[in-house]
């Protein structure tokens, strides 16, 4: 004789944030994830977060928030007697009157000012609907804060948060300088500060708004990867963070290009649709710097495995990677050419060059060139890739 569990006992596990579902439903109360819809990694281990079905409704204790639309998608919240939710007064889009709205005092006014931060955000008192939008198309993404959980997450991505979620914020640490020493600029590609939103005394919900498509990336310890910068979303606090810069020759000089240098545990989140970084044009002096101990460590994340090639190979290293070797801010030095000491490939290509005779080098300049390359570990072998890319470079200018 067999008999029919309980309804209750047929609850499952919504695949994306883990908060229990009844069988009946078929979008998770808490993130709006679809449950039909099973999780896809692909061989690198990014996975991409579903869109939250259109009317699908979030529920945090006796309040819900219902996400409507696909393409540019509206938050409507309805919060119930004494419950509230905060925002930046620019994405509310209509309330009803009996919602009350009133500013939040916001510390450190001075520096958000200079920063571009929202200087003022403002909370809405239930009874009654108020809704929120960004006028860009993209995805709604819901995150549930757990009691204790905190998230980092990128300057203008946040869209609103129930009251039960603290709001801080804190230095990014990620920075580069362009200019010589006379003038030098700083620059902060993922914004000066991180919003800290944390679910102290009991869990809350948090919204984001992605441009185009959201991905998410579970980072095992030591494990990292580089993302363009202005595609960053969210990290779990305890994802580090660093900045690394590629120098791909052109045929005239050099272009850089910025990378930002995530370093495990934890989660991070990206978007598809990121504005680009038109100060990659410019001469980039410097860096924040990478994660130190992460690089020598070799733990590569798989897509950049993928492209390393041959990790012995120091050439390589020096020509597609030449953050690898700045491990710590250095001032710039003697004008009017600054550049980090910790940057000896720039002296290897002079030194090279100089030696260069008629296209070619004398035995004498490539012996001396053979000691200085065992000095910074570079094998005969990488010394001669080195020296085809100093010749392949002088050849393009000439033309």
């Amino acid at each position: 004789m067999t008999t029919q569990q309980p309804t209750s006992a047929q609850s499952e596990r919504c695949p994306w944030c883990g908060a229990e579902v009844a069988a009946a439903q078929t979008s998770c109360p808490g993130c709006g994830g679809t449950l039909t819809f099973k999780p896809r990694r692909d061989d690198s281990g990014w996975v991409e977060l579903p869109p939250i079905k259109d009317m699908a409704r979030l529920r945090v204790g006796d309040s819900t928030c219902q996400i409507e639309g696909e393409i540019v998608p509206v938050a409507d919240f309805n919060l119930a007697e004494g419950d509230g939710v905060y925002f930046a007064h620019h994405t509310m889009l209509w309330r009803d009157t009996s919602v009350t709205v009133r500013t939040l005092s916001m510390k450190g006014a001075l520096k958000r000012m200079f920063s571009g931060m929202p200087l003022v955000m403002t909370e809405a008192l239930g009874p009654g609907h108020i809704a929120f939008s960004k006028d860009i198309a993209g995805e709604m993404i819901a995150i549930p804060l757990q009691r204790g959980q905190a998230v980092h997450v990128r300057e203008h991505v946040f869209l609103a948060a129930m009251r039960q979620v603290a709001y801080d914020w804190m230095q990014s640490g990620v920075y580069y300088k362009t200019g010589d020493a006379r003038s030098l600029d700083q620059h902060y590609p993922i914004g000066q500060f991180l919003d800290e939103f944390t679910a102290a005394d009991q869990h809350g919900l948090l919204l984001l708004h992605a441009g185009g498509n959201a991905f998410v990336r579970e980072l095992q310890p030591g494990e990292w990867l580089l993302v363009k910068p202005t595609a960053f979303l969210y990290k779990d606090p305890s994802v580090r963070m660093g900045m690394c810069m590629d120098n791909i020759a052109g045929m005239v000089g050099y272009r850089s290009i910025l990378w930002l240098q995530l370093v495990g545990p934890g989660k991070i989140g990206v978007q598809s649709a990121y504005p680009p970084m038109e100060a990659e044009r410019r001469l980039i002096t410097y860096t924040s710097g990478r994660v130190c101990g992460a690089w020598e460590g070799q733990r590569f994340a798989s897509p950049m495995a993928a492209t390393s090639g041959r990790r012995d190979s120091r050439a390589r290293q020096l020509l597609a990677a030449s953050a690898a070797a700045t491990i710590a801010p250095t001032p710039v030095r003697t004008p009017p050419y600054p550049r980090s000491p910790t940057d000896y490939r720039i002296g290897l290509e002079k030194l090279i060059a100089e030696s260069l005779v008629d296209g070619e080098l004398p035995p004498e300049a490539m012996e001396r060139l053979a000691v200085v390359a065992a000095e910074h570990g570079l094998s005969a072998y990488d010394l001669r890739l080195l020296i085809n890319h100093v010749k392949m470079k002088i050849s393009g200018e000439g033309h």
